[in-house]
């Protein structure tokens, strides 16, 4: 089921798009939760999928990835 979801999404949205980010980062929560990704080298093609969105989304600067909420 939770491959099923993202691929949907993916599907559903265009490549990093910021819609998709919310998949992407469920995603990695539920594997991890079920034990399907247990270490960190799993668990980077998502965050790197991550990362490239939240980029994309911030015009393509990733030194723009620095906690920026926080005055």
């Amino acid at each position: 089921m939770v491959e099923k979801n993202i691929t949907l999404a993916e599907k559903s949205f265009k490549e990093n798009s910021i819609h998709l980010l919310y998949h992407v980062s469920s995603n990695l929560i539920n594997r991890i939760a079920l034990g399907d990704i247990s270490t960190p080298s799993q668990a980077n093609p998502r965050i790197k999928q991550m990362r490239e969105i939240i980029v994309k989304f911030n015009g393509g600067d990733p030194r723009l990835l620095h906690n920026q909420f926080f005055f």
